[in-house]
C-alpha cells in the first residue's frame, strides 16, 4: 500500500495540529495548576502550621513529663536557629535516654 504525497501532506498537517493542540492544553493545564495551588496553599500552610504546633504541645508535654522544661524553652526560644536546632537535638536524645 503506498502513500501519496496529498496522504502524507495530510499526515503532516494532522501532526502540527496534533502539536499544537498538544501546547495549547499543556498551557492549560500549567494555568490550572497553577490556580490550583495559588487556592491551597492558604490552607496547606494552615495545616502545616496547626501541625507544627501540635508537634509542639506534644513535646512539651513530654518534656515537663521527664522534667526537662528548660531544655525545652531552650529548644524553642533562642535566638539563632542553629542554636534551637542543637538545643531540640540534645531535647530529644535526652528524652530518649529518660525512656
Amino acid at each position: 500500500m503506498e502513500i501519496t504525497a496529498e496522504q502524507m501532506d495530510a499526515i503532516r498537517d494532522a501532526a502540527e495540529a496534533l502539536k499544537e493542540i498538544f501546547e495549547i492544553l499543556k498551557e492549560k493545564l500549567r494555568e490550572l495548576c497553577k490556580k490550583i495551588v495559588d487556592v491551597l496553599s492558604p490552607y496547606l500552610q494552615k495545616v502545616m502550621r496547626w501541625a507544627r504546633d501540635a508537634w509542639r504541645e506534644c513535646l512539651k508535654a513530654h518534656a515537663q513529663a521527664a522534667g526537662l522544661e528548660k531544655c525545652y524553652h531552650l529548644a524553642f526560644f533562642a535566638r539563632k536557629r542553629r542554636t534551637r536546632k542543637k538545643n531540640l537535638k540534645r531535647l530529644l536524645e535526652r528524652m530518649e535516654d529518660e525512656e
